[in-house]
């Protein structure tokens, strides 16, 4: 899957805790391949977003963020983008 994209996101919108300092902090791209003999080749692109909610509810501002990037994304990839939250503390 190696794509070699640079690409500039729009801002991500503005949601409770970005008002306060919070926003997105970072961003790591991630490529993980599923190649085991005598099973499909399997190519997945994760995209992980630090987010500083301050206040918020973060699960909200994380949802709120991926669901206005998932077009962005499936545009410059051509691949569905699937968003799953994680809560990492």
């Amino acid at each position: 899957m190696r794509m070699g994209l640079r690409f500039t996101l729009p801002p991500p919108p503005v949601v409770p805790g970005t008002c306060a300092g919070g926003g997105m902090r970072g961003m790591e791209v991630k490529e993980l391949v599923y190649d085991e003999p005598g099973e499909a080749r399997e190519e997945t692109l994760v995209l992980n977003f630090f987010m500083d909610c301050r206040d918020a509810m973060g699960a909200n501002m994380i949802n709120t963020t991926a669901e206005h990037l998932a077009p962005y994304i499936e545009a410059l990839t051509h691949a569905k983008v699937t968003a799953k939250i994680k809560n990492k503390k």
